[in-house]
């Protein structure tokens, strides 16, 4: 049951990120602090905090790492999306997502590329739907 409410905080973090995303390109970082705390304050209910917990943001520590590399080619919002994520769900799950939203990323990209319309994807739509495969497919 509690895992149910995990995946339910991660959709209503998603639904609102993605919208905004799709028409500003920028996610809201107050919304996912929120989200964030809600899924810590799930593992002390719980009772299974400890510093594990922290490590299952590494996902999007991460991505942090590549964003700064890749001078913003993945912004610093979907980033803090991915380590809200983790928290909430866990490490092995938000893999999944970040590997489903890639492959779906990169195919629209590689798309883009073909008809030779270059701009930028947004990508949380695409954390969206990897989420619902993920919950689906191995819940």
């Amino acid at each position: 049951m509690c895992q149910l409410i995990r995946w339910g905080i991660v959709f209503l973090l998603l639904i609102p990120c993605a919208i905004t995303d799709i028409k500003k390109r920028q996610v809201n970082i107050i919304w996912i602090g929120i989200c964030a705390m809600v899924g810590i304050i799930l593992w002390v209910v719980e009772a299974r905090f400890g510093f594990h917990v922290l490590l299952y943001s590494l996902i999007g520590v991460i991505l942090m790492g590549i964003s700064k590399l890749s001078r913003g080619g993945i912004g610093m919002g979907d980033c803090y999306l991915m380590i809200s994520i983790g928290l909430i769900i866990g490490w092995q799950y938000t893999l999944l997502i970040l590997f489903y939203a890639l492959i779906g990323t990169s195919i629209i990209g590689v798309i883009g590329l073909i008809k030779k319309k270059t701009k930028e994807i947004p990508f949380v739509p695409y954390v969206l739907i990897a989420s619902v495969i993920v919950c689906f497919l191995y819940q």
